[in-house]
């Protein structure tokens, strides 16, 4: 379940690119409603479709990020 349904989700140098065949994931995430929070870190942006991004992994960021994705590498956190 914790794979499936992570209450939180933190994507690491998400794309800002949008639309078929860009496989965004955080696209893919808002697309399928997901209701859990998300984090972004990109550090040339400071949202991307309506989400506010960090510019780095840092303090200000949540510790409970539930599902973590770096480059298309999904990481869970028990």
């Amino acid at each position: 379940k914790r794979f499936l349904e992570p209450k939180s989700v933190g994507l690491i140098g998400v794309s800002q690119h949008t639309g078929e065949d860009t496989f965004n994931n955080l696209e893919n995430l808002l697309d399928y409603d997901y209701q859990g929070r998300i984090h972004l870190v990109k550090s040339n942006a400071s949202e991307i479709l309506g989400v506010q991004t960090h510019a780095s992994i840092t303090a200000e960021m949540p510790l409970l990020i539930h599902s973590l994705t770096i480059l298309g590498i999904i990481l869970i956190n028990h």
